[in-house]
């Protein structure tokens, strides 16, 4: 079931937050100034993964935060969100991709240690 389904509430925040990056992104771009718009983005992956995220809900949660920010704003500005979001969406998905590489880690050395002692 997508997360927007499951967990609506969880869903919008997140969408939210990765909203407010956007703006963060186009201020970054635009002014020359520096956010700390990568951490946001490992932030929000976490809790993608912490609820079990598919691509697919990270695709989507990407997909409303545009049509969020995009409505009713000039073209140009539309074009330029457009652009950062595409970069944006990357990162987070590499970001969710190494949550779920770090927790898989984890649960085969759980599974190995635990064969291990069955053995003794």
């Amino acid at each position: 079931m997508p997360l927007r389904n499951s967990v609506p509430e969880d869903f919008r925040q997140l969408v939210q937050q990765y909203a407010h990056l956007l703006d963060l992104a186009l201020e970054q771009r635009s002014y020359r100034v520096n956010h700390p718009i990568s951490e946001g983005l490992r932030a929000i992956a976490e809790q993608l993964g912490f609820l079990k995220a598919s691509p697919r809900d990270t695709i989507e949660l990407h997909t409303q935060a545009i049509k969020q920010k995009i409505a009713d704003v000039p073209s140009a500005k539309a074009q330029a969100y457009i652009e950062e979001a595409r970069i944006l969406v990357l990162e987070l998905m590499g970001f969710l991709v190494s949550y779920y590489r770090k927790y898989h880690l984890a649960l085969s050395y759980v599974k190995q240690r635990n064969n291990g002692s069955r053995v003794n």
